[in-house]
């Protein structure tokens, strides 16, 4: 069996506050074991909090394009 090799990038997801546009959405370790669960997250500017599906930020991977 062959095996090939594929470039990748790394990413890092960040959720911007929906409310003053400014702040990122970061977890306060906060879980409701609902399914799915969901992760309490706080403002780093005005201090909004937010439920959500996903844990922010995470890292999420993707093809390289070569240029």
């Amino acid at each position: 069996m062959t095996e090939k090799r594929i470039p990748m990038e790394t990413f890092q997801v960040e959720k911007i506050c929906e409310k003053c546009n400014v702040g990122k959405m970061t977890t306060d370790g906060i879980t409701l074991l609902s399914n799915p669960p969901k992760y309490l997250h706080t403002c780093s500017e005005c201090q909004n909090q937010q439920y959500f599906d996903v844990a922010y930020p995470y890292i999420a991977y993707g093809v390289k394009n070569d240029q």
